[in-house]
């Protein structure tokens, strides 16, 4: 796994979350999320592994101040 910034609301650390359609083909949809105050970032769809694309998101956020 990508390497996650922590969140930009409390500095918590953050955690990659997501399942699979079980269609096929299968679609997988991910997010990361903040493991103390439950900020999620946006959800991502790919068709084999979303964990990569949602790290990407996640990360290119601008740092707070």
């Amino acid at each position: 796994m990508s390497d996650l910034k922590p969140c930009p609301f409390c500095g918590g650390a953050a955690f990659y979350r997501g399942w699979s359609t079980g269609d096929k083909p299968s679609k997988a949809i991910g997010w990361v999320q903040c493991q103390i105050c439950s900020a999620k970032g946006p959800s991502v769809q790919d068709d084999d592994n979303a964990e990569p694309a949602a790290a990407a998101v996640w990360n290119l956020r601008k740092e707070h101040p």
